[in-house]
Order: C-alpha cells, then sequence, then structure tokens
C-alpha cells in the first residue's frame, strides 16, 4: 500500500506531497519538511512511518 494511502493525514500537511521516497531522503536522513507545526496525535502518526522507512534502501532514478 502507498504511504500516502496508508498515512493520508501525514501527506495533507506535507510540503513534499509530489515528492518521491528518493527525494525524501539526504545523506541518509528523512528531510520531511511541514506546512504547519504537527499535532501530538500526528506526530505518533509520523513515528509510525518512519518506522515503515526502516530499512529503506534508496537509488537515483525513477521510482517503481
Amino acid at each position: 500500500m502507498p504511504s500516502s494511502l496508508k498515512y493520508p493525514r501525514i501527506f495533507m500537511i506535507s510540503n513534499q506531497e509530489e515528492a518521491s521516497v528518493t527525494d525524501m531522503r539526504v545523506d541518509s536522513e528523512w528531510n520531511f519538511t511541514w506546512r504547519r507545526r504537527s499535532f501530538v496525535w500526528e506526530k505518533d502518526i509520523l513515528n509510525n512511518l518512519l518506522l515503515d522507512l526502516q530499512g529503506v534502501e534508496t537509488t537515483q532514478g525513477e521510482d517503481d
């Protein structure tokens, strides 16, 4: 399932809605930018997304 469907609330507040997973990773760190500060309960959702992204290898090129 795409992350945008699994975590719609996170994507709603993201400034990077059209970015690929590769675009979001800079020097082995996730680089997210937000339209506003997240609510406390949204931080739990973000933590779940980060758990899903653990171990994801990114390469330059097109996403499949």
